[in-house]
């Protein structure tokens, strides 16, 4: 079930329909709430509304469950940017560009 949600968020994202989106990306995450992949598929679903404060409590939690996640940080930091929180934003952007380790694989 999470999957399929999860799979029908992606396709409402791809179509433009971020709204729909955000609700099945909310459905996977109520079956797994350790999917980081799915929040950070949410957070850019609330990016593209504007919904700057929804997509940093996403990116957050992605990063808490992994801490190297690229996109995560990189999202987080168009958020702030949205915000124009600038030096948050810049710390993210700089987190993002860093090497990336794949012990955790």
């Amino acid at each position: 079930m999470c999957i399929r949600d999860r799979v029908k968020g992606n396709e409402e994202f791809r179509s433009g329909n971020y709204k729909e989106a955000i609700q099945f990306y909310t459905k996977s995450l109520n079956f797994n709430p350790n999917a980081a992949a799915t929040y950070a598929n949410r957070a850019m679903a609330n990016l593209k509304l504007k919904y700057y404060s929804e997509c940093v409590v996403d990116c957050n939690k992605a990063i808490d469950l992994q801490k190297d996640y690229v996109k995560a940080y990189h999202r987080r930091g168009k958020a702030y940017e949205g915000m124009k929180k600038y030096l948050l934003a810049c710390k993210d952007f700089q987190q993002a560009l860093k090497p990336v380790s794949y012990t955790h694989l």
